[in-house]
């Protein structure tokens, strides 16, 4: 048998990845739910996500959402509450995302200059929907969420 010494030294270092904290909007209005289709050059360009951004050094992450949702969607938002954190590891970054439940302050009218594409569905459009990596991890929870919501909102008839 052959034994192979690999002395510490002879192995290059590799360099942490950077962890992008980031901020999302689950806005809900009655049984659907906005999501945001990326734009052209854009990394992950024509996949859909949940609107939102990073968190800024000076802000919580609910503030940060607050703020992400009105620059790329120009609307108010009330951040209701808070739904869940995931983590996803791309080739070149972790993204740390928290993502709350949100409703829309003014109107129901929602304009983006940031995003190719805006809509909202309903939890059963969402197998259909190419959703951005990061995303596809919490669609369960999503599914569950809308479902139970859409009991609350229109229960059977006993």
């Amino acid at each position: 048998m052959e034994t192979t010494t690999i002395n510490a030294a002879d192995k290059p270092l590799r360099t942490p990845k950077k962890v992008v904290r980031v901020a999302a909007a689950m806005i809900i209005q009655d049984d659907t739910f906005l999501i945001a289709q990326r734009a052209g050059k854009r990394h992950l360009a024509g996949y859909w996500e949940f609107p939102g951004g990073k968190i800024e050094e000076h802000e919580t992450p609910a503030q940060a959402c607050q703020r992400e949702i009105y620059e790329e969607l120009h609307c108010k938002i009330s951040v209701d509450s808070y739904f869940l954190t995931c983590e996803y590891e791309y080739e070149d970054f972790i993204l740390s995302m928290d993502v709350f439940l949100c409703h829309l302050l003014e109107g129901k009218q929602v304009i983006s200059t940031e995003h190719s594409g805006l809509k909202f569905i309903r939890a059963d459009e969402i197998d259909s929907i190419d959703f951005a990596p990061a995303d596809i991890q919490f669609l369960p929870n999503i599914k569950k969420l809308m479902g139970s919501l859409q009991r609350t909102l229109c229960p059977k008839a006993s």
